[in-house]
């Protein structure tokens, strides 16, 4: 059985660290990007008005940035599941970033250790730590006590 989104068509993930890495509850790259913008990341409005330049090969290449940095996020927070990295703090640790940053792609691991992604969004690691990590493990925690009380 596959969740669904009310109202929606799309597939949400049934793998406990999928589900937690979907932070804003969508497969749509658009509709997390807004999340992320509501949340405070700086540059995040970039990814809600990015233009769908076709232009080009390298264009279509290039395109899309909330894809691949929703898609990062989201493997993020997998691995913060997996290891159970609940407070910011331990989040924001350098040893932890290297391991949360384990599951992502190589060249979008490097595209965000890259000093220009800290210019379009220096306040990516505390957003993600501060808010998008504490609301997920709220989201989790309360649909678990759920489950036990229904039990």
């Amino acid at each position: 059985m596959k969740l669904r989104i009310k109202g929606g068509d799309k597939n949400l993930p049934q793998d406990p660290s999928e589900q937690f890495g979907n932070f804003a509850n969508s497969k749509d790259s658009k509709v997390a990007a807004r999340y992320l913008s509501n949340k405070g990341l700086v540059g995040a409005d970039q990814l809600v008005n990015e233009n769908q330049d076709t232009s080009s090969a390298d264009a279509i290449k290039n395109k899309n940035q909330s894809d691949w940095k929703v898609a990062a996020i989201q493997k993020i927070l997998q691995k913060a599941y997996q290891k159970n990295i609940r407070n910011p703090t331990e989040f924001l640790q350098p040893e932890n970033r290297a391991y949360l940053l384990s599951g992502v792609d190589p060249r979008v691991k490097q595209a965000i250790l890259d000093p220009t992604f800290s210019v379009i969004h220096p306040n990516f690691w505390q957003v993600l730590g501060n808010s998008v990590l504490k609301d997920q493990w709220d989201k989790t925690d309360a649909a678990n006590k759920n489950q036990i009380v229904t039990k």
